[in-house]
């Protein structure tokens, strides 16, 4: 016979092995009648959880969905000092949930059943942190501790160069329980450039039109100073009119002091719009 992980073979396994259930919250055993047979049973400090795996008793899952820490309180207290609350979120929920400020708990009530806190007090297990924690009406544990105070920051958002920094704080309240206020704001982060410029496309002669982009980017100075980029469409009439219309423009000036001479430009689109066709004519109105 095979056996897994935290065990070991025995020609002896007991019918009823220490359970999770029976170690922490002395479930009674209905097996006692049946008789001892060879197989895997855990090793010594090990308990069956509820998928039949050998674990440590602070890893069973019954734990999962309690609001305590797993291990010593100076030891959590020291990892969320070291900032491990923040970067490993996943394992420190599991360890030091309370200390990591990951659930929130009553003051003063019972996390388990009154019956069975009841029965955890008959049997003197009240002593230990564990039963502390769960059991605290029962273990007259009256003095409430609240988790500690928190602050939450968000990754630098890509789109707007802000973050998010939540400050959560709890209270002591009425009825045993911790009251939870959050603020909420907003700082900058990553650069963000002030821009003030137009982007003009080449005319099209054919509609006498040149349009454009107008491109402004800066930072909001209040609330959730955000980066903020705006477009907006612009055009600009080009120096040819549209497909189909003249343009002309007169003046007179005098050459070698002798003439009076006129000359007129005619602007219009060439063929293919893209270029503005220029026609310059000259004429002498007047010989001095």
């Amino acid at each position: 016979i095979k056996c897994g992980p935290n065990e070991h073979f025995t020609s002896r396994a007991s019918p009823c092995p220490a359970t999770c259930g029976s170690h922490f919250f002395g479930t009674p055993k209905k097996c006692f009648h049946l008789p001892s047979a060879e197989g895997c049973r855990c090793k010594r400090g090990f308990v069956l959880d509820s998928s039949n795996r050998c674990v440590p008793p602070k890893e069973c899952e019954c734990l999962n969905k309690l609001c305590l820490d797993r291990m010593p309180r100076k030891k959590c207290l020291k990892w969320r000092a070291r900032g491990r609350c923040k970067r490993y979120p996943e394992v420190m929920a599991r360890f030091c949930r309370l200390t990591c400020g990951h659930c929130e708990t009553r003051c003063g009530e019972n996390q388990f059943s009154d019956k069975l806190c009841k029965n955890i007090l008959r049997q003197g297990k009240c002593s230990k942190p564990l039963y502390k924690a769960v059991c605290a009406a029962t273990c007259g544990r009256n003095k409430c501790r609240c988790p500690n105070k928190r602050r939450i920051e968000s990754k630098c958002s890509t789109r707007y160069k802000n973050r998010i920094i939540k400050s959560i704080r709890y209270l002591p309240g009425p009825h045993g329980k911790c009251i939870k206020s959050t603020v909420v704001r907003y700082e900058p982060c990553g650069a963000c450039p002030s821009i003030a410029k137009t982007k003009l496309q080449p005319c099209n002669y054919c509609k006498g039109v040149r349009t454009g982009k107008r491109i402004v980017q800066y930072r909001e100075t209040h609330g959730k100073h955000r980066c903020l980029r705006r477009v907006t469409r612009v055009s600009k009439k080009c120096p040819c009119p549209p497909s189909g219309q003249l343009k002309v423009v007169s003046s007179s000036k005098c050459v070698k002091h002798t003439e009076l001479v006129r000359v007129t430009k005619v602007f219009k689109a060439a063929e293919k719009c893209t270029k503005c066709k220029r026609i310059t004519r000259r004429q002498v109105v007047k010989k001095i």
